[in-house]
């Protein structure tokens, strides 16, 4: 599958299928959540690591805040081609508040 910015990518990959289209727009509507909770984790010990690990660390939070970035944009399409993606979104916000809560015991 090909990703672009273009304005009319979303248009034209939903057309290619509603229904996957739909279950994609529903699986990226997780991700900035997802990604900033697990890129929150990882960072919590960063400190504590050893320098090669730290570097390592740097770029994992680096690479996925741009990850998080362009799952931002799709999803702003998959909104403007009318897919209601913000049950999902909730759906994960809650999930992800859940887990934190535990992780902070």
């Amino acid at each position: 599958m090909s990703y672009t910015r273009d304005s009319t990518a979303f248009a034209a990959f939903g057309a290619a299928g509603q229904s996957s289209a739909g279950a994609i727009a529903a699986l990226s509507s997780t991700f900035p959540v997802g990604e900033k909770f697990f890129m929150t984790a990882v960072r919590h010990y960063r400190n504590g690591a050893p320098a090669p690990l730290r570097e390592q660390i740097d770029d994992f939070v680096y690479q996925e805040s741009m990850h998080t970035r362009e799952h931002v944009f799709f999803n702003r399409q998959a909104r403007d081609a009318g897919y209601d993606i913000a049950p999902c979104e909730d759906r994960a916000a809650r999930t992800i508040a859940w887990a934190r809560a535990r992780w902070r015991r």
